[in-house]
């Protein structure tokens, strides 16, 4: 389980944990995700189970541009792991 951490700077959550962290969520067209190493597959999906998003080998940091997504609640995965996400 993740820490949730605020920045009040930025009016930001973020959620972090030992494999990752994703921010800014929500989010209004790209979330960022640091970490450690590379993720062999990376998804994400719309509560309903469509995949929106897919790539694989990507090595952390790296930045997600989903502008074009519909705003709403989606469920980031990595490796195994998820996150909620949501779209402004």
């Amino acid at each position: 389980m993740g820490a949730i951490e605020y920045d009040p700077s930025v009016n930001n959550v973020s959620v972090v944990n030992s494999e990752f962290a994703v921010y800014p969520n929500p989010f209004q067209s790209v979330i960022y995700i640091t970490g450690s190493g590379s993720y062999h597959k990376v998804a994400l999906y719309s509560v309903s189970g469509q995949m929106v998003f897919s790539g694989e080998n990507m090595a952390t940091p790296f930045i997600l541009n989903l502008a074009y997504l519909k705003s709403g609640v989606y469920i980031l995965w990595l490796d195994g792991s998820s996150r909620k996400v949501v779209k402004c």
